[in-house]
């Protein structure tokens, strides 16, 4: 079929159902309590508080201190996680440093947090020397891992466990593309996204991209999604394209809410959480931030190269869904997984905050987030707080007591501290404060 024909179909069938619905499908055989993330969690007993507390709510802040707060951030990733020596970033396990430089049996994910991080600055500031730092990564990439390119390739392998984990180094491997236009790093991303579909189509429960083959689907697979759209675009693989449609026609069949969010997962008893749909704290939610960010980059996506204004309302719902339900007191909500909270910010300011029709307030939380991170979550030694609301070991920080997700985890700093370099991103780029 090919792509006008599939974007008709899509259309056509989305137009036969109200906006925001959502709709009964196949199940998967996994526990009710299974997990789309290392990080993610069940719904935390310490809510945000609805009452003042530290810096919320503060909507003033000029461009050359926002611009202060990114840098800082960047100089503060590098700082801990760099080897200057090495020209890298640190081997990392469960995000903390290894001493083995050349270890390359671990999954890149967690450094991909970082890798998004160092571009959204590069995109910023324009520093060159950032853009040096991404390609000496680049090159250490190429010579750990020679001979080992059908194991990057593969999903569902001990390098790519999961749909996420695959997600992520997808987005890695645009990156360097887009940046260096390595067209090794460009055949990574095109045989990874093929092997996902490949193996993780589901074709009997109803559809959809498997979390884990046999397991559960989740929002996780916007990673995957967002990057297949691009990767059409640069290779005009059409069964590539229509693979991307029919998970993304999945995920809003079944996993779209009427406020416009996404719940997380789904099993063989459809939405995981559809009966606490309000059930949304830090450290533990049935929607995901990152995950609500990404589908609304790739309905943005589809609005842009069809015009169709179905794409148009669903990513601006999504915008006001985050508005309502996914912020206390003017600030985001570190919800679900503070490991990839932020993993889709620099597409989301960049290409849903620039959409006609957009809720200006968005700006105005994206700034505050941004500044309260900087101001509160920063720590003594210049991590960064999983919290996006409370310092890293306030006893009302939800995260806190998850003993997994630390700001000493290159993934958890790297997420937070990349929240403030979009907000200048945006600021310097995309907006006038």
């Amino acid at each position: 079929m090919k792509r006008t024909a599939v974007i008709l179909f899509l259309t056509c069938l989305f137009t036969l159902m109200p906006a925001g619905c959502t709709s009964a499908g196949g199940g998967s055989p996994i526990p009710q309590n299974g997990g789309p993330s290392p990080a993610s969690a069940e719904p935390s007993d310490i809510p945000v508080p609805s009452g003042k507390t530290w810096a919320l709510g503060v909507n003033h802040i000029t461009e050359p201190e926002l611009k202060e707060y990114a840098n800082r951030a960047y100089d503060d990733l590098i700082g801990h996680f760099w080897l200057p020596h090495r020209k890298r970033i640190a081997p990392t396990d469960h995000g903390y440093i290894v001493n083995d430089s050349t270890a390359q049996g671990n999954m890149r994910w967690e450094r991909a947090q970082m890798v998004y991080a160092m571009h959204s600055w590069y995109e910023a500031s324009g520093d060159e020397s950032v853009k040096e730092k991404l390609k000496n990564e680049l090159d250490m990439i190429h010579v750990l891992y020679a001979g080992y390119e059908k194991e990057l390739d593969l999903a569902f392998n001990f390098r790519n466990v999961a749909t996420d984990d695959a997600g992520w180094h997808i987005m890695e491997f645009l990156t360097y593309y887009e940046l260096f236009g390595d067209e090794w790093s460009l055949e990574r991303a095109v045989n990874l996204t093929r092997s996902c579909y490949a193996l993780g189509l589901d074709d009997v429960f109803g559809g959809g991209l498997w979390y884990l083959v046999g397991g559960s689907k989740s929002t996780y697979a916007a990673s995957v999604i967002m990057s297949a759209l691009r990767l059409y675009e640069i290779t005009g693989d059409e069964k590539l394209y229509n693979d991307t449609l029919d998970c993304y026609i999945w995920i809003e069949e079944n996993l779209r809410r009427e406020d416009g969010l996404y719940f997380v997962g789904y099993d063989e008893n459809g939405p995981q959480g559809k009966n606490r749909p309000d059930s949304i704290n830090e450290a533990g939610s049935v929607t995901y931030i990152g995950g609500n960010m990404g589908m609304a980059v790739i309905n943005a996506r589809l609005y842009r190269s069809t015009h169709e204004e179905l794409f148009l309302r669903r990513a601006l719902g999504t915008v006001e869904g985050i508005l309502e339900k996914e912020t206390r007191e003017g600030i985001l909500l570190s919800d679900r997984d503070a490991w990839t909270n932020g993993a889709f910010v620099q597409q989301f300011i960049a290409e849903v905050l620039t959409l006609p029709g957009v809720n200006p307030e968005f700006e105005k939380v994206l700034y505050a987030t941004a500044k309260n991170i900087a101001e509160t979550g920063r720590t003594e030694d210049s991590y960064y707080s999983a919290s996006w609301h409370f310092p890293a070991e306030h006893p009302q920080n939800g995260w806190h007591v998850k003993s997994q997700t630390k700001p000493q985890q290159i993934m958890t700093s790297a997420t937070s501290a990349h929240i403030i370099i979009a907000a200048y991103l945006y600021c310097s780029q995309y907006a006038a404060l």
